[in-house]
């Protein structure tokens, strides 16, 4: 038979893995992404000096650097609420065995190394700025460089509108999730 005490050290168990694995992907999903988009950026900047006039279709291609550094702010504004949801029901457990027994508490901290979880544990805000800021200049360079391949001043402004409006809504949906 199953006691409350070893459910409650399997639920924290599995959701400090998902917590885990989580983390994991965001990095994963950043670092992938970004060789992608640098390699992307560094071939269009040759291209350009290679190009004597307007080019529509290195023009999309800026446009696919676009989505493509909002699409890695997408990914890890997922990931991060994943994340924070797993390490906030270990505080829950946590605060559950604290109103149950220390000694559970007390095995359990030196098991699974508590002072690593505590409430304080999701990404600063700073943190998440900066990042938010990094992909925005990113694809604030392939906005240049489809200026620079198209010559269209409109759509450019349009794009990025576009551009400020997306990267705000993913921060502040990225902000609420760190809660």
């Amino acid at each position: 038979m199953v006691n409350k005490e070893d459910i409650l050290f399997k639920d924290y168990e599995l959701s400090q893995q998902s917590a885990q694995h989580h983390d994991t992907l965001v990095w994963t999903t950043t670092s992938i992404f970004s060789v992608v988009i640098g390699a992307l950026l560094i071939e269009l900047i040759k291209l350009y000096h290679n190009c004597n006039q307007e080019d529509v279709l290195l023009g999309m291609v800026s446009l696919f650097g676009i989505i493509l550094s909002l699409t890695v702010l997408y990914f890890v504004v997922g990931f991060r609420c994943y994340k924070n949801k797993n390490y906030n029901h270990c505080n829950e457990i946590k605060k559950v065995i604290l109103t149950q027994q220390s000694q559970l508490y007390e095995e359990l901290k030196n098991k699974y190394n508590f002072e690593l979880f505590n409430s304080n544990n999701n990404c600063k805000a700073g943190q998440w700025k900066l990042f938010v800021i990094l992909f925005f200049l990113i694809s604030c360079l392939f906005l240049l460089m489809f200026y620079l391949f198209t010559q269209n001043v409109i759509l450019t402004a349009i794009l990025f509108v576009a551009l400020v409006f997306f990267s705000f809504l993913l921060y502040d949906e990225g902000h609420k999730n760190a809660n």
